[in-house]
């Protein structure tokens, strides 16, 4: 059985585009293995005191925020060593990564009635389909024939229905006349993948506090500043890829959306 958690970065109005990544763990095998992983460099670096419950934010650690990490009392090299060993926990165990990524020009034009908020729960939710297809796709190309999958999720209340309302339309439960252009679009994209068959149940919602959930937070951050050509995360796709940020590359055109798979498995 494998845990695919999923988290995303990008989602306010600011960013140009919005990452949905997902870190893929053999549950019965690795997960053990990959939280204590993580509660490790949390004794590390974070007071005792506050360590239950505690999780890290990307962006906290990239810019200095936060409670802890505010880069007027906490070095600011010292904090992004720290992110980059959250990324470096997937090269680690080898945790393929699944991705999908969109830019919010195209969708927001065509939900341009919609209310902001309920705009914005659109695209996440979108994008948040072009990573569970990745997901399928790795399930079907690359896990055991056996194995299945659940997705979890950060719990984020603004999204949460319109996710579940995708999740539903890409097993064909509930078709939706509105989400149904993009789910064509899907369709195209990987052929075969729609509907999803290797991914069961609704997906899991749960809050930041797991430790995978962190990970993955991670990924999504430095994917989605790769995608916008920030100049200053080259170290971090470094660690991400095993200096190979080229497969981090996809195609930019106009309004670009699409997926993509990070894995040290070879397709049998």
């Amino acid at each position: 059985m494998r845990f695919i958690y999923l988290d995303e970065s990008g989602i306010s109005t600011k960013e140009r585009v919005t990452v949905v990544a997902g870190v893929i763990v053999n549950a019965d095998k690795e997960l053990s293995s990959v939280e204590e992983g993580v509660q490790s460099i949390i004794a590390d670096y974070v007071p005792e005191e506050y360590q239950e419950g505690f999780s890290f934010h990307a962006t906290d650690l990239f810019h200095g925020g936060g409670r802890f990490f505010d880069r007027r009392h906490f070095p600011r090299e010292l904090s992004h060593e720290i992110l980059k060993k959250l990324i470096r926990v997937t090269a680690e165990f080898r945790l393929p990564i699944v991705y999908g990524y969109s830019e919010k020009t195209a969708l927001y034009d065509t939900f341009k009635k919609a209310r902001p908020k309920h705009a914005a729960a659109i695209h996440h939710a979108y994008t948040y389909s072009l990573c569970a297809i990745a997901a399928e796709r790795y399930m079907r190309e690359r896990a055991d024939k056996s194995e299945l999958a659940t997705l979890i999720l950060e719990n984020n209340e603004n999204a949460q229905k319109v996710i579940k309302l995708v999740h539903s339309s890409l097993q064909r439960r509930k078709p939706d006349e509105e989400l149904s252009p993009h789910l064509a679009d899907l369709e195209q994209m990987a052929p075969g993948c729609v509907p999803i068959t290797k991914i069961k149940h609704d997906p899991l919602f749960m809050s930041k506090e797991n430790y995978v959930l962190q990970i993955a937070d991670a990924c999504a951050f430095t994917i989605r500043r790769f995608l916008e050509e920030k100049s200053d995360i080259k170290e971090f796709c470094d660690v991400l890829t095993g200096n190979n940020p080229k497969a981090l590359e996809v195609d930019k055109s106009k309004d670009f959306a699409g997926y993509n798979i990070l894995s040290y498995d070879k397709v049998d």
